[in-house]
């Protein structure tokens, strides 16, 4: 049941990692049943992981964290696996794809704020978010939904496609 993350643009459609919804929804149905302390240790990990100032090495730290806290019974073998599918050109190529997406999204919305006389709080107060949000997600400390980047598109008067990379 692999399916792939795609990238589309007009046109194109570069297949960009491989993922199983399953193990998706096991990640998350561990998180949701994490008491409270494991969740914010989760939470905490999660930002060293997206963080751009991070080093392999914290993030390396972290991800073994972050298994460890909502998968305490996974082996030494298992989180081996784990990172060389990291290290794979597939894993590789999807985190490149990442970044690049939260980088042009970053310097668009920034671009097209200032051309508009719009502040971070403006934005935020438009789509109904807190300032640290819209600055978590320009500083690309997290990836945006699709609901917020078309919140983000509207309120700014353009397109989606005009902010986010194949939507």
């Amino acid at each position: 049941m692999t399916q792939t993350i795609s990238h589309v643009s007009p046109g194109n459609n570069v297949s960009v990692a491989p993922y199983d919804p399953r193990e998706i929804a096991k990640f998350l149905t561990a998180f949701v049943e994490c008491n409270r302390e494991m969740q914010e240790l989760a939470l905490e990990m999660s930002a060293i992981l997206s963080a751009e100032d991070s080093t392999d090495d914290e993030r390396q730290l972290a991800a073994d964290a972050l298994l460890s806290a909502l998968f305490p019974s996974i082996t030494a073998d298992e989180l081996n696996s784990y990172h060389q599918r990291l290290k794979s050109p597939a894993g590789i190529e999807a985190s490149t794809a990442l970044r690049s997406e939260q980088e042009y999204f970053s310097t668009r919305v920034k671009q097209l704020m200032a051309e508009k006389g719009i502040t971070q709080e403006m934005l935020a107060q438009a789509i109904d978010v807190g300032q640290p949000a819209i600055s978590n997600l320009l500083n690309r400390g997290c990836r945006p939904q699709r609901r917020t980047i078309e919140r983000i598109a509207n309120s700014l008067g353009v397109s989606c496609q005009e902010i986010w990379p194949g939507e």
